[in-house]
């Protein structure tokens, strides 16, 4: 994450997707580095299904974002009281897949880059060797 101030954070941890019914239930858990110090940092969201959508909510079932499952770029917005949350979604190198969200407010300026891959695509992760 870097901040408009040159501020940089950095989240490394685990996301999980565990299929419920026709959702999937993302949960991210993991350390977040800010400011020297570190902190345990966790998510959870869930995606499903709706139409040509794919429907992104917070925990609580509350929307949070859609994309559109055909289109040739994914990207969504979320407004959040006087926060702007724009993201862009690439999957074209699937399984790994990221997302880039460019966050504005009055107390918000920053850009968030998040890499996803499966486990397994980690040879320093246990895999011996």
């Amino acid at each position: 994450m870097l901040h408009a101030d040159g501020t940089r954070a950095s989240f490394e941890g685990e996301a999980t997707f565990t299929p419920s019914g026709q959702q999937l239930i993302q949960d991210e858990t993991g350390r977040l580095a800010l400011g020297g110090q570190s902190f345990a940092a966790s998510r959870r969201y869930v995606w499903r299904e709706a139409g040509d959508v794919l429907e992104v909510l917070f925990d609580d079932l509350r929307p949070f974002h859609c994309i559109s499952a055909g289109a040739e770029r994914h990207e969504a917005t979320h407004l959040c009281g006087p926060d702007r949350y724009d993201v862009a979604y690439d999957f074209t190198q699937w399984p790994r897949w990221r997302s880039v969200w460019r966050v504005l407010g009055p107390q918000k300026d920053y850009i968030m880059t998040s890499d996803y891959a499966p486990i397994k695509l980690f040879p320093s992760r246990n895999t011996p060797g």
